[in-house]
């Protein structure tokens, strides 16, 4: 065996050797205690017991307890080691078996060493089942992230904006007053100024305590003379005050000629947060002037297998409200760690949770990711992404997808995060899994307009943070668990654990019958035995 885990005992491993084989290698007993001594593995302080006769290769030591000694004892005692302050300091590490001959540890009588290891795993299967239920809060809030994104893009989390200000049948036809404001309408009563757009695009401005009753008294035709002519459709804003003196002279600013201008262009602006399409038809001139005359239409969306989205979302692919770069690698001659030129990111290995952590800078960069752009894997592996913090150089194992015309970029991340199982499944390749600039622009994603993009993002950082906070909670308890793992540990070996037994057969003679064993060469003249 060679791979030891994080188990205390091994009982099988996935590699097997034929008989030609073990002539060549070293057959080592039950019980024996297994380490690493060479390799990049020694730092991972991995020890472990065997169940059954194994035999082990070259690079782990095994060391072999004699007069009865508890393997488990030996084991426990090996834990508290720190291997790396013993190994050699090149680029491959490695332990000279010397030096761990020499190390000294406390001999306690045999019983005695019985009865702390029996002490130390009732101790550790307490400590083992809080770190568990720890691992299992880890696993449930990776779930609760996973839940949130997807309930966000189904217009889950933003439900309640989208809520009608009103509605009432009339002449046996549903009217709907939308509510554009984007707030919830209250249910208390207060001093409220409210403007409410009508079928012919004016708007009515009025006051009232009762916000619900006001409008639904709109939507029946006994609002005012004015509602009765034009039929309201939708509720643009309303504001809140504590009290009616207040509310009347913003009343009267509306109505004056300053607040109608105001207003106006305050509709316009609810025009493109509300009205998707309008967004889409933006963005469309801005890519008509970016590209020019290499400017195509985009091919229309098949949503016969879609699911419903939500009234007034669109399905869209990446391409129609992005600007997709494609990284490419500039001449390795124009790299460097001194900071020279543009922070140079290549995929995956340079993400961290939210930015990419520079290791590399470069002088003459081929392609260029602006602040803001979402940077995304693709190629092995397919689909991570990270937010860029500034002007930077990147790879090809990377693209950046630049929002256009208002489409930020934190509900952009969120938004392919959300698919990043779907856009992973799309890689292919032999060596490495890969997905095309082709297969990213058409990515079709479900598109809400933007005063509910804001929404979302609002409603999944609010969401995001208290998971973040409980996480910081279970990992600083994680850590405290494996200091008290450490601490139940030193304990053991200072003689602090358990109760000393004065019937017990002194250590000295347990030494003795060691020596005897040992000069019998019952497992040969070390203690610790490799396979050279």
């Amino acid at each position: 065996m060679g791979n030891m885990g994080d188990n205390i005992y091994i009982h099988d491993t996935k590699d097997h050797i034929n008989q030609i084989a073990t002539a060549r290698m070293k057959l080592f007993p039950k019980g024996a205690v297994l380490f690493t001594k060479s390799g990049m593995s020694i730092l991972l302080n991995q020890r472990a017991i065997l169940s059954k006769d194994m035999f082990v290769v070259s690079h782990i030591g095994v060391a072999l307890s004699l007069g009865g000694i508890p393997s488990e004892w030996l084991y426990y005692w090996l834990k508290t080691i720190d291997f790396k302050k013993f190994t050699h300091a090149t680029t491959l590490p490695s332990l000279q078996l010397s030096k761990v001959k020499e190390m000294q540890f406390p001999l306690p009588p045999l019983p005695e060493q019985h009865r702390i290891v029996a002490k130390i795993e009732e101790l550790f299967t307490k400590l083992n089942a809080g770190i568990e239920a720890l691992k299992k809060i880890k696993a449930q809030l990776k779930r609760y992230r996973q839940a949130v994104l997807k309930h966000a893009f189904e217009g889950k989390l933003t439900a309640k904006w989208r809520l009608p200000a009103g509605r009432q049948e009339k002449n046996g036809v549903e009217i709907v007053v939308e509510n554009f404001s984007g707030k919830p309408i209250p249910k208390y009563k207060k001093h409220f100024v409210y403007v409410l757009e009508s079928e012919d695009k004016t708007l009515y401005k009025g006051y009232t305590t009762d916000l619900r009753r006001r409008i639904k008294e709109h939507i029946e035709g006994i609002g005012s003379e004015w509602t009765k002519t034009h039929y309201p459709v939708a509720l643009i804003h309303f504001e809140e005050f504590a009290d009616e003196k207040e509310a009347i002279e913003k009343e009267q600013y509306f109505k004056s000629g300053i607040g109608r201008e105001w207003l106006k262009e305050f509709q316009k602006q609810k025009e493109l947060e509300y009205d998707i399409k309008v967004v889409l038809d933006k963005i469309k001139k801005e890519r008509k002037n970016q590209l020019g005359k290499k400017y195509k239409e985009l091919p229309p969306i098949d949503t016969t297998d879609l699911p419903e989205l939500p009234e007034e979302w669109v399905w869209a692919t990446l391409s129609h409200i992005s600007q997709i770069i494609l990284g490419q690698s500039p001449p390795s001659s124009t790299y460097n760690e001194n900071q020279n030129g543009l922070p140079f990111y290549q995929g995956k290995l340079d993400f961290g949770e939210l930015y990419p952590n520079p290791r590399i800078w470069c002088s003459i960069p081929k392609k260029i990711a602006e602040k803001g752009d979402v940077l995304i894997s693709v190629r092995a592996p397919v689909g991570p992404t990270n937010l860029c913090p500034a002007k930077s150089c990147i790879g090809r194992g990377l693209a950046a997808v630049r929002g256009l015309s208002g489409i930020g970029p934190m509900f952009l991340l969120y938004l392919i995060r959300t698919f990043e199982n779907v856009i992973s499944g799309k890689g292919t390749g032999t060596t490495f899994n890969a997905i095309t600039g082709d297969q990213l622009r058409t990515f079709v994603i479900p598109l809400p307009p933007l005063l509910e993009q804001k929404r979302i993002v609002e409603e999944i950082q609010s969401r995001l943070s208290v998971a973040d906070e409980i996480e910081k909670v279970v990992d600083q308890s994680l850590k405290q668990a494996e200091r008290l793992r450490q601490s139940i540990l030193k304990r053991a070996f200072e003689g602090k654990l358990v109760p000393q037994d004065p019937n017990d057969e002194p250590a000295s003679e347990l030494l003795e019958r060691i020596r005897a064993e040992k000069a019998k060469d019952l497992y040969g003249n070390r203690m610790i035995k490799t396979r050279r």
